[in-house]
């Protein structure tokens, strides 16, 4: 019969729920009467009870009247995947348009002092259900983020926005799940933020460029990358902004805007990208398909602006990406990226007037360039007129070559020049030797004119800041500004807003959101070449003191669940993070400072996926300078071999080790000696080297205990434990257990405690007595949460993991798994090679067991879990 009744195995559990509502359903064989249902009446619902019972619902709740609404409750989102597409099915007699399912999906627990039908997953589904229309299926949040991950390609998920679902206290992000087999049609809207829109602001009107214009978005529709490609300022940005702004409503969930400025490779592309998604998961996948399954299916427009630093790494990411349905691409480059499947749309010089014929103010409209210099005039004096200077200003966008932004610079003097006087100041066309150009000569240096006139037009604060923040490398703030120029804040706003008026200052979304300031890359070289000499000097130095405290003080936040924002901070000045070390560097001053920057911001080198830039910077410091001292080499070699490590490559960073402990011999700082010493035995240890790792783990214990330095004592002990058990020398573990209590770590702070615990609990898994170790893993984790320390967390759930395995308690096991990698990213944490072996040898045993669907749901539902379930996790093992 379709009506099962709810079965009780379902508390307790996670389930995924079903819910599918049919209006208006037909007679079996009768092709078409549709009305109320009697009930011995059968609708598309029960016609599929046998199958969908197949897949393995659990129970199917029926409620009949002028609709029929069933809900299933399911083991697994794939299950319910492959539900939805038998429900769309044809039944014999009747079409897809006959039998309209609406059908909602979410996934909950069902708690075991309750009913399914109350739980928050029975009725989250059930109001998705409701919300649909003929043919739709919705899922919930937290079902979409399972989804998208274990799905196969040819699904696709699209995003309908935030709604308020009835009974529940905050707006939810629902998704339209779409299949080939599954006749939905799309959805309008649902959600009043469903349209993404990045764009950036303050590009100003857009003038000419029709003809690229209709190229690009012609190329839309039939390629899925369109490239914009041209030389510098020439436009492509603005262009990219035009068709973005177009197509922001057309394009389903809008226009996302992604800077590639600066990127070098791959793994920064793809980086970006998921940065402007609002983040990527590292764990279980890679960055790269977790960028794929977030953009799977996606309707959304994705411009790549300044893409010119990393073409052939791009071509690579881009093919990737477009391997499935999703978003389409703008590429902004001066540079052409290699890839065949893709349109080119080439930008040149803006279409200028004929030389020699008469022109009329009104004929200025007509042509592109006059256009956009009367445009940015109007812009600048509101009253302005061509009036008797059409000429003139023709003439004046002719000896700028057509350049738009040489043009838009030349415009914004109308505010206290005519059009006669700027096409004076500008002077004849120049040749390359000097000599007066020919009408039949191309035109030449026409930007860098336009630039000195505007530069002379400045006041003298103007002239000053324009050379002195030519230093920055990226964007700057007006407390920036004001360190660098060595001027009042208030006095730099004010100078600020002339250099936007000028046209040469563009302002750009800081890291806070909050306005921040750039030269376009032109305007940037040309006021480089004005800072010479004293001032240049004087600027650097300033430059660099400003950027290594900026460093020491993002240093103390880039660990725990708040750096991100430090992180972001940094990586929007990484630019200039890296000149003030090369300026160290070159100069020969601020060398301890640097030693100490490098130990600082070690963490930022790694987390944003810049180790080699760091490598090349140390081995420079170490080869080029004397004046550090044997004690800072040590500590730059060190530092060498963590981002060497974690960088995957363990033979230099076993090289560097060695080097760091062959120079800290007889540095006057034993701390150093032994932080080489633990970092080298980590290493050793996860190369299977084990009795390496012991001896020299129990010289680095031994320096430790002299400096009274409990914590790092702690650590080193819980590793060597570790290490003597994965030789089998478990009464040698026991006993340096036993001589480690009488150090009084017992009676330490939570770290110290914690690394008893679970050494305690290694002990007692080795011997077989996995229920033993339960108490010590739970009162492991206690001490991790109170430490605040997510890696230490990581590495107690790994041992909780391994007790649930030998418990053969595979589904506790399989959420361990997700909770591991999700507390070892919050902390963006680096786990040990011996420990992701342990983990890879725990997920063998549990994919074997409850296959590899199964695993992958409840990683990604162990990634979402609190450390107060997990402690419950515990206690259930």
């Amino acid at each position: 019969m379709f009506d099962l009744q709810s079965d009780e195995n379902l508390l307790g559990q996670t389930w995924t729920f079903l819910a599918a509502r049919e209006t208006e359903y037909p007679s079996p064989g009768l092709g078409g009467e549709h009305g109320s249902a009697p009930e011995d009446v059968q609708g598309v619902l029960p016609y599929h009870a046998a199958n969908l019972a197949s897949l393995g619902a659990k129970s199917i709740t029926v409620i009949r009247g002028n609709s029929l609404l069933a809900v299933m409750a399911f083991p697994s989102v794939a299950s319910v995947l492959d539900a939805l597409t038998v429900l769309m099915a044809e039944p014999p007699g009747t079409s897809a348009a006959q039998h309209p399912l609406m059908v909602g999906v979410a996934t909950g627990e069902v708690p075991m002092d309750s009913r399914a039908e109350t739980s928050q997953g029975f009725q989250r589904a059930v109001s998705l259900a409701e919300l649909a229309g003929a043919g739709q299926a919705l899922i919930a949040s937290a079902t979409f983020e399972i989804a998208r991950d274990t799905a196969p390609d040819e699904f696709g998920f699209r995003d309908c926005g935030t709604v308020h679902l009835p009974g529940q206290a905050r707006r939810e992000r629902v998704y339209q799940l779409s299949h080939p087999s599954i006749p939905s049609k799309t959805i309008e809207s649902l959600g009043e933020d469903r349209v993404v829109n990045t764009i950036p602001k303050g590009m100003g009107y857009f003038v000419g460029r029709e003809s690229e214009f209709t190229a690009v978005l012609r190329g839309l529709d039939i390629y899925r990358v369109v490239q914009i490609v041209g030389p510098g300022a020439i436009g492509k940005t603005h262009l990219a902004c035009r068709v973005g702004g177009e197509l922001v409503g057309s394009a389903g969930e809008g226009v996302l805007w992604v800077s590639l400025e600066g990127c070098r490779n791959a793994e920064q592309i793809l980086e970006r990208i998921g940065d402007s998604l609002g983040g990527v998961r590292r764990f279980p996948y890679s960055l790269e398909m977790d960028v794929s399954k977030q953009l799977r299916g996606r309707d959304l427009l994705i411009v790549l602006d300044r893409c010119e630093s990393c073409v052939a790494p791009l071509a690579g990411v881009l093919a990737t990406l477009c391997a499935s349905s999703g978003p389409r691409f703008v590429a902004t480059t001066s540079k052409r990226i290699p890839m065949t499947d893709a349109d080119i749309v080439r930008l040149g010089p803006m279409i200028l007037p004929p030389k020699d014929e008469p022109l009329s103010a009104d004929d200025l409209e007509s042509y592109e360039s006059t256009a956009l210099f009367m445009d940015r005039a109007r812009e600048v004096r509101s009253t302005f007129t061509a009036g008797e200077d059409a000429r003139a200003i023709a003439d004046i966008v002719r000896r700028l070559d057509g350049h738009p932004l040489a043009i838009l610079l030349a415009a914004k003097r109308t505010r206290s020049h005519s059009p006669q006087q700027i096409l004076a100041n500008l002077g004849p066309i120049i040749g390359v030797n000097g000599e007066k150009k020919t009408s039949g000569e191309p035109p030449r240096k026409s930007l860098r004119d336009a630039l000195r006139y505007s530069s002379q037009n400045l006041s003298s604060c103007g002239n000053l800041m324009l050379r002195r923040l030519s230093i920055f490398q990226g964007a700057w703030t007006p407390l920036d500004a004001a360190v660098i120029a060595d001027l009042d804040v208030p006095e730099v706003e004010l100078v600020l807003n002339e250099l936007v008026e000028a046209g040469m200052v563009e302002t750009v979304d800081g890291p806070d959101g909050k306005d921040c300031y750039r030269f376009p890359a032109q305007v940037a070289a040309f006021a480089s070449s004005l800072l010479t000499g004293f001032e240049r000097e004087e600027v650097q130095e300033r430059h660099c003191l400003r950027f290594i405290d900026m460093l020491a003080q993002a240093s103390k936040h880039l660990n725990g669940p708040f750096q991100w924002q430090h992180l972001d901070y940094l990586d929007f000045y990484r630019g200039d993070l890296a000149l003030a070390f090369r300026f160290m560097l070159a100069e020969g001053r601020h060398l301890l400072s640097f030693v100490d920057a490098m130990v600082l911001s070690w963490s930022f080198w790694y987390k944003r996926n810049r180790i080699p830039e760091a490598l090349q910077l140390i081995e420079r410091a170490i080869k080029s300078n004397d004046a550090i001292d044997k004690e800072g080499i040590s500590k730059l070699l060190n530092i060498a071999g963590v981002l060497a490590n974690k960088g995957g490559d363990s033979a230099k960073a076993r090289s560097y080790y060695r080097r760091a402990l062959q120079t800290s011999r007889n540095a006057v700082n034993p701390g150093v000696l032994a932080m080489i010493s633990t970092n080298l035995a980590i290493l050793e240890w996860s190369e299977d080297n084990a009795e390496v790792a012991i001896k020299l783990f129990d010289g680095s214990i031994e320096v430790w205990q002299n400096l009274e330095r409990k914590h790092y004592v702690a650590q080193s002990l819980a590793s060597s434990v570790a290490a003597l058990l994965d030789l089998g020398r478990v009464e040698e573990a026991e006993k340096r257990l036993v001589d480690s209590q009488l150090l009084g770590l017992a009676a330490g702070n939570s770290l110290e405690k914690w690394a008893l615990e679970v050494s305690k609990a290694q002990i007692a898994l080795a011997k077989g007595r996995s229920s033993e170790a339960l108490p010590h893993i739970a009162a492991s984790i206690s001490c991790a949460r109170d430490a605040g320390d997510d890696i230490s967390l990581a590495r107690s759930l790994i041992w909780l993991a391994q007790a649930a395995v030998e418990q053969e308690r595979w589904e506790v096991a399989g959420a361990l798994l997700g909770a591991i990698a999700g507390y070892a990213k919050s902390a963006e944490a680096y786990l040990y090679r011996t420990n992701e072996l342990r983990i890879a040898r725990i997920e063998g045993r549990v994919r074997a067991a409850i296959g590899d669907a199964r695993v992958r749901e409840l990683r990604l539902m162990g990634s979402l879990s609190q450390i107060s379930e997990l402690l419950m996790l515990a206690q259930s093992v």
